[in-house]
């Protein structure tokens, strides 16, 4: 497995890091193999683990030494959990997707400046806030409009994939 710094910008830039928070895509994001000089390498198999931030650039690689196709199945499970922290990295991050999506600004990464940070991430925890309660109006007025229930509820209570 290649791991990468989260604040590695070359490998994966902020903007990619914002939609991965903010939106929760990975669409646009391409790791190039030239970055890999970069990467911390684990070498991991059957009932090994390898925890890294969530915003930490990070791809797989299976040999065919233990698992090849025919023979067994490879399973990879991704755990996530937040703490205040990241939760604070996230808001901040959230503040300067605005920043550099509508206002064409480059904000500075989080981290580098604690006062900087200070401020974004309650006006981050704002935009989110704001976002979720506009998406949730625009499911709403769709379904009035179609004059049924939208598939993922009045108010974008779908359930999250995997669940039941």
């Amino acid at each position: 497995m290649s791991v990468w710094e989260p604040s590695d910008r070359e490998a994966v830039t902020a903007a990619h890091v914002e939609d991965f928070i903010v939106s929760h895509t990975l669409r646009d994001v391409r790791l190039k193999d030239s970055s890999r000089a970069s990467s911390h390498e684990f070498d991991s198999g059957p009932g090994h683990g390898v925890y890294f931030p969530t915003t930490s650039p990070h791809m797989t690689h299976t040999t065919t030494d233990w698992a090849a196709p025919g023979n067994g199945v490879s399973v990879s499970v991704g755990v996530t959990f937040y703490t205040r922290h990241t939760v604070h990295l996230a808001r901040v991050h959230q503040f300067n997707r605005v920043c550099r999506k509508y206002l064409h600004v480059t904000p500075t990464y989080p981290g580098v400046s604690p006062l900087s940070d200070a401020i974004k991430a309650p006006l981050g925890l704002a935009f989110a806030i704001g976002r979720q309660w506009a998406l949730r109006a625009l499911t709403f007025w769709h379904g009035v409009k179609a004059h049924k229930r939208p598939d993922e509820g009045w108010l974008g209570e779908k359930a999250p994939p995997g669940s039941y």
